[in-house]
């Protein structure tokens, strides 16, 4: 049982620490090849995402946890 819940946790987890590490590797390259502007306008459209994902979910599982505490 713990085998399996190591092996599912590394197979979740893994793809996010890549992704992140990858991001940590590519500033230097995009600072160097963007302009400040360009920048500015890749942040906004990353924050811009990801208030969007948040708000969109709007997290129904939360509310439905809230009303129905047996799950």
């Amino acid at each position: 049982m713990i085998k399996f819940f190591v092996r599912d946790a590394l197979i979740y987890t893994l793809p996010s620490v890549l992704s992140r590490g990858i991001g940590v590797f590519l500033l230097p390259i995009y600072t160097r090849i963007a302009s400040p502007e360009e920048l500015g306008a890749l942040d906004l459209f990353l924050v811009f995402g990801n208030i969007v994902s948040l708000t969109v979910a709007l997290e129904i599982s939360q509310g439905v946890a809230r009303f129905i505490p047996e799950f």
